[in-house]
């Protein structure tokens, strides 16, 4: 917030709000806790246990811990980076907010000066009570200024679109329309009166440029097209018009960013949309696939080298890099070839993985790779649509160990069809991943308590009458399993674990070494799993020793 005074004296086209709250787990956070060591009320992060080590001594009443103050530190997002360049590109001002929970009071003093537009970003929300959260950040900004327009785009609008449909042509009439328009906008005119307009196209920058232009030059901009506008008789739509935005165009120029990426991964995309349609999932369809050119990539790399001091860490931010093997083969060689000497990580499917391609990986730079594979169960993975072989799945893991190649599996608990059994094999797959002075490279996990999303194929009328599937998000039941009973299996999971440990959100030092890293994230997990079992206190003085060793 350094630029804040300077900033805003000149006044200000769009201000951007990026998170609205601080990031948590998604879910219910009761879910979550019993996965983790606490100290207090605070997670046993590697940061909190260092404050720890420094202060000897913690007062827990005090609400100014190291834990509240690490989560002020927040790994800079694509969205507002990249509107920043478009929008400068353009003629215009952006200035981001990345968090309106902690920087309230600066926004408060913000909003005194000009501002002609506030646009809120739905995409860093959780998958429900998104919009409950929009609408309270919404009263908050209207406590400190009535006449700037908020305008609203991103993820969430997008699904909210295609819910109206559903709504509209009687498909989902087997919810409540009422239920709905708590998690989703365009529903209630009358819950989202006090937003000025949704962004209905895409990404949405042309249209949010085109406001933030007439609303300067004092023009109306409700006749825009991809509009979407609360009214007290309803929603006023404007006529669609695809936005088209050519991505090997739009690159970002790193340079602008030094004060973001100084410490943290810069956040790069090489495409958007995933072409695979696994039945959990409610994002397919919100964005065309959309691939860029490798020359267009390697432009935006290289001024990330101009502009980033060594490591050059990158996170390839696109939902599945590795939508086939032939891709990620190209991708790989092409950084190979240009020598840029980054390290990078990203999301890929392990049917794309291979033992060549793995070697690939390692030499173009990569050290950490997330992997859905969502259950250890053959039938529970077909039910999910998601074409994952098991066994081959722990063979890629097993791969990538080999080459040093870090690893993030994720899990979802509780899909139709999930019973004793089948979360006995999740467990079983887990344990089997290479883990302690037997890996080469660190692996994780991280449970998801499986949520009935309205736009998901497992959401379709045939599916629920198939799998007797009842209810929304975090609450429902099926033939075999309910939200409560997949919450008990989640820490059945953890409990039965041996060997890798489940993700904290955390950043570990990087002169550990890889023996270092699993024997601490291992005895943390291993504390935490005699907790629940014996439910006393327990002595952290090995966790605290395991640091002090290096201090």
């Amino acid at each position: 917030m350094c630029d804040l005074i300077n900033t805003t004296d000149i006044g200000i086209d769009i201000l951007f709000i990026t998170h609205l709250e601080i990031p948590r787990d998604t879910g219910d956070p009761e879910v979550y806790k019993p996965l983790r060591l606490h100290i207090g009320k605070n997670e046993a992060t590697f940061q909190f246990l260092e404050y720890f080590v420094k202060k000897k001594e913690i007062n827990f009443s005090d609400k100014k811990t190291c834990y509240e103050e690490n989560k002020i530190f927040l790994p800079p997002v694509l969205t507002p980076i990249y509107l920043s360049d478009y929008v400068t590109k353009r003629g215009l001002n952006f200035f981001e907010i990345p968090c309106l929970e902690i920087y309230k009071e600066q926004v408060k003093k913000i909003l005194k000066k000009r501002i002609n537009i506030i646009a809120i970003s739905t995409t860093w929300l959780p998958g429900f009570y998104g919009a409950r959260i929009v609408r309270r950040a919404v009263n908050l900004l209207r406590s400190y200024v009535s006449h700037v327009p908020i305008i609203i785009g991103g993820v969430l609008v997008l699904k909210s679109i295609k819910i109206r449909a559903l709504i509209l042509n009687k498909e989902i009439n087997y919810l409540r329309t009422r239920e709905l328009a708590e998690h989703y906008f365009l529903i209630d005119s009358n819950l989202d009166k006090k937003i000025n307009a949704f962004i209905m196209s895409g990404g949405g920058e042309k249209t949010l440029v085109e406001i933030a232009k007439r609303v300067k030059n004092g023009i109306d901009y409700r006749n825009l097209p991809n509009l979407a506008i609360p009214t007290y008789k309803g929603y006023h739509f404007t006529d669609i018009e695809p936005e088209n935005i050519d991505l090997n165009n739009e690159i970002v120029d790193w340079r602008r960013h030094k004060n973001k990426i100084q410490y943290a991964e810069a956040p790069i995309r090489t495409g958007v949309g995933c072409p695979f349609n696994c039945s959990f999932c409610d994002f397919a369809g919100l964005y065309k696939t959309n691939i860029r050119s490798m020359e267009s990539l390697l432009i935006e790399l290289k001024t990330l080298i101009k502009a980033m001091p060594e490591p050059r860490n990158v996170y390839f931010t696109d939902d599945n890099l590795a939508v086939t093997k032939r891709r990620l083969k190209e991708f790989t060689k092409s950084l190979i070839k240009a020598k840029l000497g980054i390290k990078w990580r990203a999301f890929c499917r392990v049917d794309a993985i291979d033992s060549e391609v793995a070697e690939l990986m390692r030499v173009s730079g990569c050290i950490g790779c997330s992997l859905g594979i969502e259950s250890g169960d053959a039938l529970i993975l077909k039910n999910m649509n998601k074409k994952v072989d098991i066994e081959y799945a722990l063979k890629v893991i097993e791969i990538l160990d080999n080459v040093g190649i870090n690893t993030l599996s994720t899990y979802i608990v509780g899909f139709p069809g999930e019973t004793t059994s089948s979360i006995e094999r999740t467990a079983q797959f887990i344990s089997s991943i290479p883990s302690g002075k037997y890996a080469h490279a660190t692996h994780l996990y991280y449970l998801f308590r499986f949520e009935v999303t309205p736009l998901s194929p497992v959401s379709r009328k045939a599916e629920r009458i198939k799998y007797n599937l009842k209810g929304i998000g975090e609450k429902w039941s099926h033939n075999t399993m309910n939200s409560e009973e997949a919450k008990e299996a989640i820490c059945k999971i953890f409990l039965k674990v041996n060997g890798p440990s489940h993700l904290y959100f955390e950043s570990l030092p990087k002169e550990w070494t890889k023996n270092k890293i699993n024997n601490f994230l291992e005895m943390r997990d291993s504390l935490q799993k005699k907790y629940l079992h014996d439910n006393k206190p327990i002595d952290i003085a090995c966790l605290i020793d395991n640091i002090s060793k290096n201090k």
